[in-house]
């Protein structure tokens, strides 16, 4: 019901700002509503507002839970054509997508994506890049004890 009436509030003012939507698209989230995620994040568009960085992410959770990692990664594509740059949430929240749709392969090519990007991962990344591992077929675990020492040594 919460949800609802962020999107009666959103549609109530006249002219609604970036952070609005923002709010409004997490109360989607959180009753997993990701179309209705999405539908907002879109209509930012046709506001003529700028979604950001933390309205990409947004939306890439709501569709990363609903195991859309397709759309996750769209999202992240059209951020990098709007000059946006994915953060190491963004792309933590895309691994974790893939991750949990089986999708290992994608997970760890966007964790190193994140590193030629010169970005730090984050304990959320290699957790993402670890789980993948895990999921991949064959005995991966050396990689993954591998990535387990690495993020040990960066986080000192």
């Amino acid at each position: 019901k919460q949800w609802q009436i962020a999107i009666h509030l959103l549609s109530a003012e006249s002219k609604p700002s970036e952070a609005t939507y923002n709010a409004a698209m997490h109360a989607c989230n959180a009753v997993g509503r990701w179309e209705a995620s999405l539908a907002l994040l879109s209509g930012m568009k046709t506001a003529g507002l700028n979604p950001n960085v933390i309205s990409c992410s947004i939306a890439m959770t709501a569709c990363g839970e609903a195991q859309k990692w397709e759309l996750v990664l769209q999202l992240l594509q059209e951020m990098e054509c709007r000059k946006l740059r994915p953060n190491v949430i963004v792309y933590a929240t895309a691994m974790s997508a893939c991750e949990r749709s089986q999708q290992w392969e994608v997970s760890l090519a966007l964790f190193q994506g994140m590193r030629d990007r010169a970005l730090r991962p984050d304990i959320v990344a290699y957790n993402s890049a670890i789980l993948a591992l895990h999921g991949a077929p064959g005995q991966r675990w050396q990689q993954a004890l591998s990535m387990l020492h690495a993020a040990l040594s960066e986080d000192r």
